[in-house]
């Protein structure tokens, strides 16, 4: 019996690449580093949604709307914050 995981596929995805020898992700195409260098968060969101939905807002939408879910989770989550 062989140890580890060489060759072993766990899971078959589109939306990204693990090269873990070469010390390589990519993402829908693009490397790890442009995308944290040069993409916003709306902009990684859309990327991953994209193809998945037929409506996607565009990016300037979909800013505010990630937006207002944040604003709207820390609002819930404000009472508990002396609690932890």
């Amino acid at each position: 019996m062989a140890n580890g995981l060489d060759d072993v596929v766990a899971a078959e995805t589109v939306l990204s690449d693990v090269d873990g020898l070469g010390g390589r992700l990519t993402i829908r195409g693009h490397s790890l580093p442009e995308l944290a260098g040069r993409w916003n968060y709306a902009q990684v969101v859309r990327l991953l949604l994209d193809g998945f939905f037929n409506d996607l807002p565009d990016d300037a939408q979909l800013s505010r709307a990630l937006g207002q879910a944040s604003a709207d989770v820390f609002e819930r989550l404000l009472p508990s914050l002396p609690l932890l």
